[in-house]
């Protein structure tokens, strides 16, 4: 098994970079990213850390693109309602103050639990392939 320069092995090494991103701490990835790149040279965990902060940024992008869609939420139920006349504060309150926040919490969740396999994955130096963005680092590696 191979050690990093850090004397760990390099699946772990991976794992723990992923389980990181699953406590979405993408400052701490993207150190620990540029040290990998700058410092190890096994190639395998070279793009396993690209992988990881690409994922991690694609999380974060769409959490803020649900976050700013469904800012606007509040404002099309109070649209709505207020044409109707029968007012359901309780469906109302739901629509536009818990939904944007539901969604949220769905994607965070999917978040947590794909880092969480990818980590699992990752300890056993084995890869999930996403071809997209393995097509992308393999044009690079």
């Amino acid at each position: 098994m191979e050690k990093s320069r850090l004397g760990i092995s390099i699946g772990l090494f991976a794992a723990i970079l992923y389980f990181i991103c699953a406590a979405d701490n993408i400052f701490i990835v993207a150190l620990i990213t540029g040290y990998i790149l700058f410092f190890e040279t096994n190639v395998w965990l070279k793009k396993t850390a690209v992988k990881v902060l690409i994922l991690s940024i694609f999380f974060t992008i769409i959490v803020q693109l649900i976050t700013h869609l469904t800012l606007g939420i509040p404002y099309a139920v109070s649209i709505i309602f207020s044409k109707s006349s029968n007012y359901d504060f309780n469906l109302y309150y739901f629509l536009s103050q818990s939904l944007p926040g539901i969604i949220n919490q769905v994607v965070y969740i999917l978040q947590i639990i794909i880092f969480v396999i990818f980590g699992f994955k990752a300890y056993k130096q084995k890869d999930i392939k996403i071809k997209v963005i393995d097509n992308i680092i393999n044009k690079h590696f």
